[in-house]
Order: structure tokens, then sequence, then C-alpha cells
């Protein structure tokens, strides 16, 4: 049997179907009450927790990727006290809470319970790097943390750039 044999018999049997078929019984009273139902709420993932959780990946996957030539550690526990941190950490917290009520109530919960999050990661990260002071990984993660805490004070201060302009002018 060749392809237009195959073709001609299946238009064929297309043609004998009924153009048209009944069910044997009313569908709706079974349809009508799943309209009915509510739905399933959908749960929405802040745009910010997942640029965190990207932001620690890839630096884990850069941290890893990276040779180990170094002698010493990259950076340190005690970086996270050096003065000009505090200052510029200090600064950014000032201005993010300034900010932060010009965010909806729904964006600024979302922010501030990411903030807490950030903050946990921190803490949790600094009290094992007391039991393994020159943990790579440890610091590495640590590092990743202060960042992300410093990319959220930046993201709101930089989201909510235009309304401080606005009502400054």
């Amino acid at each position: 049997m060749t392809f237009r044999d195959n073709e001609r018999r299946l238009e064929e049997g297309l043609a004998a179907l009924p153009r048209r078929i009944h069910p044997n019984r009313n569908l709706w009273s079974d349809i009508a009450p799943r309209l009915e139902r509510p739905s399933v709420p959908r749960v929405e993932v802040p745009r910010v927790a997942l640029g965190m959780a990207a932001g620690l990946l890839l630096g884990l996957a850069v941290f890893l990727a990276a040779p180990r030539w170094h002698p010493e550690p990259l950076t340190s526990v005690h970086s996270s006290r050096d003065a000009s941190l505090i200052r510029t950490r200090a600064a950014l917290l000032e201005a993010y809470r300034e900010r932060l009520p010009q965010m909806d109530a729904l964006t600024r919960t979302r922010v501030q319970r990411d903030l807490a999050v950030v903050r946990a990661a921190e803490k949790d990260l600094g009290d094992a790097l007391q039991n393994s002071p020159n943990s790579e990984v440890l610091l590495s993660l640590y590092a990743g943390a202060l960042h992300q805490e410093f990319n959220l004070y930046d993201t709101v201060l930089t989201t909510t750039e235009i309304n401080s302009s606005r009502n400054s002018t």
C-alpha cells in the first residue's frame, strides 16, 4: 500500500463518521458544579526572593569553579566588622527605612520577610564560622549573604527613587 492509498482510506473513513454526536445524557449537571468551586489560589514567589536565591546559587557556582591558588581565604568574618562596611550598612539601612513606607503593603511585607531571611542566614553562617573560621565555603556564603542584604537595600532604594524624586520637587 502506498501513502496515497492510506490517505484515501483515511479520508473515506472520516467521511463515513457522523457529523454530530449527541451525548447519551445531559453532561451539564457534571460540569456546572466544577465551575462553581473556588479556584485554588496560586502561590507567587516574590521576585526579590528568587533573585536572592539565584544570586546565592550563582555565587556558590562561581566560588566552586574558581581556582584554589589563594594561600589565605579571600575574605573573613572580621571584614564584616570593618568600619567602612559598618558605616555603609548603616547609611543604606537608614535610607531603606525611609523609603520602605513608599512601597505598597504587600511588597513591603515581602521585602521585610526577605530581609529577615537574609539576616538569619548571615547569623547562622557567622555562628558556623566561629567553629570553622577558615572554611572557604562558609566565608563565601557569608560574603554572599552580605551581598544579598546590600542588594535588597539597593533594590528598595532604586524602585522607590522615582517616588522620592517626585516628592522632593
